[in-house]
């Protein structure tokens, strides 16, 4: 691997080594990493969870822990030592010389600033202006990141915008100072293909418009090609290969970038369609209207639109549409989380829409959800045992002596070791946690699973072994799935129908293999086209 140094290169890393101090030991996440950035060019950093990626941009962006420490190496930025900087010359640096784009919009920016406020914060810090041209400036900065009406966004809260609004709110801000080295840390994870195409257009625009140089950390190597100019592969903390992007994706050389590829889901559906069983979920004409009081949007909100669809046993339906469709507005209705206003819900060829709460409960354990965010659906405070034990509590399902061995049971049927049961949620990785949800699921023996998004937020090795575990499961317990995702290629592996929701309305649905191949209405066509991956990879 050529590690010289580039004398036209923005950012250089070399020999980088960074360990934490955990329980009084020392654990080694970067070791040994070298890296060069040029003016204008995109290089995407990917790998599994635990593979260092997350630590290196942090160290990038002087936001290590206080428990991390570097340990050798440099961090060269046109020259001048990062590593060695107090954080009072971060200050200076980050967001005027070195912007950050984190993954979470919903976590980075401030619930109670409006958004142009935030955005001229970044630039009155680093590049004050007249307060007469700073609103200027500050709509300016808006719109290069891609937001049409950028006036009127500018005076919204971030609560009242969409992911992929957010999103390039974030862009914006980490663009505003006119930084030399952008960090994007996972930054279209959680949208959807349309939007998260959207995003990642205005980053290269104004990557390649300014000079400035990026690095995108990203799990999903479809985006690696389809926008890096190269890709370098982190394993153990190292950087195990590195290259041009259609080189490296074309002809990988190490068998880590092998497996990487191996496990990354195509666009071609390859699950059989079996002849039909008995239908479980039956929903007609299903709606739901919000009211909308105060602010120019006050009316009514039409969220779920007469939409139907059946679940036969044993068989998976995706639910598929960008940010706002009404996929996980139907999800909640489907569970009974949220009541419709229109429309019938029958599950087992019972009506459950005018059901309450105590004639609901014995349906309550029969259809169960699996959230999309491993990290916040689980109770820190409880252990794995208690976790996946508690709807059997819930329930007075057994005895305490049952429940235990149940829980060791569903442990075992997600390929968990029996040893994660006295640990907290913290202590596990994000598939690790994902495979706890699962298995509290399954405890009550359910007919019926909704997944919302249940692979979304994890490393594409981590995702196929997620995804192999469901068709497992349902395989063995005949379990019917409503499966909701933004991942078309993912929804083809994993479905037997799908149907394309937009604007709360169904506009397609029929076997998977025949909507993602002849896709007969434009917004379906829409949706394919905007999957990443299609085209060659960048050559270099």
């Amino acid at each position: 691997m050529n590690t010289s140094t580039s004398p036209s290169a923005t950012l250089t890393v070399t020999d980088l080594r960074i360990s934490y101090r955990i329980a009084g030991h020392r654990v080694d996440a970067v070791n040994g990493v070298s890296l060069e950035v040029n003016p204008g060019e995109i290089i995407a950093i990917v790998g599994e969870s635990g593979s260092g990626k997350s630590t290196l941009a942090h160290a990038l962006t002087g936001l290590l822990p206080g428990t991390a420490e570097v340990s050798g190496g440099r961090i060269e930025l046109d020259g001048a030592r990062l590593d060695r900087f107090s954080e009072r010359q971060w200050r200076h640096v980050r967001g005027a010389r070195i912007g950050f784009i984190p993954q979470d919009p919903g976590v980075a920016l401030n619930p109670v600033q409006r958004v142009g406020k935030q955005v001229a914060e970044a630039l009155r810090i680093h590049r004050p202006s007249d307060p007469d041209t700073e609103r200027a400036t500050v709509l300016a900065n808006l719109e290069r990141a891609g937001i049409p009406d950028p006036g009127r966004i500018a005076d919204r809260y971030p609560h009242e915008l969409s992911g992929g609004y957010r999103q390039r709110v974030l862009t914006a801000i980490a663009f505003a100072a006119g930084p030399r080295f952008i960090v994007a840390d996972e930054p279209t994870s959680a949208l959807d293909v349309v939007v998260q195409q959207r995003v990642l257009d205005r980053i290269e625009r104004l990557a390649r418009s300014s000079g400035t140089a990026v690095v995108m950390i990203t799990h999903d190597l479809a985006v690696a090609g389809d926008r890096a100019d190269r890709i370098a592969v982190m394993h153990g903390g190292r950087i195990v290969e590195q290259g041009p992007a259609g080189q490296l994706l074309s002809a990988p050389r190490h068998e880590y970038s092998q497996l990487l590829l191996a496990s990354v889901p195509r666009l071609v559906a390859v699950r059989e369609q079996g002849p039909p069983t008995q239908p479980l979920l039956s929903v007609d004409r299903l709606s739901k209207v919000y009211t909308v009081r105060g602010g120019p949007g006050a009316g009514s909100l039409r969220a779920v639109d007469e939409v139907s669809f059946g679940i036969e046993r044993g068989r998976t339906l995706a639910l598929v549409g960008e940010s706002g469709s009404g996929k996980s507005t139907t999800a909640r209705l489907v569970t009974r989380l949220a009541d419709p206003t229109s429309g019938t819900i029958r599950f087992d060829g019972v009506a459950l829409e005018g059901l309450g709460a105590r004639a609901l409960r014995p349906f309550r354990r029969r259809i169960q959800l699996v959230a999309q965010n491993p990290y916040t659906a689980l109770d820190p405070l409880m252990t794995i045992r208690q976790i996946v034990a508690e709807p059997l509590h819930a329930f007075r399902d057994g005895t305490r002596r049952s429940r235990t061995a149940r829980v060791r049971e569903l442990l075992d049927q997600v390929a968990l070791p029996a040893t994660v049961a006295d640990r907290k949620p913290k202590e596990l990785s994000g598939g690790q946690r994902q495979r706890v949800a699962i298995a509290r699921a399954l405890a009550l023996r359910p007919d019926l699973v909704v997944f919302d998004e249940p692979v979304s937020a994890l490393d594409v090795v981590i995702q196929a072994q997620i995804l192999r575990l469901m068709a497992e499961l349902q395989e063995e317990f005949a379990l019917s799935y409503l499966f909701i995702s933004h991942d078309l290629a993912v929804v083809s592996q994993i479905s037997d129908t799908v149907a394309v929701m937009r604007e709360g309305a169904i506009v397609e649905q029929g076997p998977t293999a025949e909507v993602l191949a002849r896709p007969r209405d434009p917004y379906t066509a829409s949706l394919l086209d905007a999957v990443p991956g299609k085209g060659p990879a960048r050559t270099g």
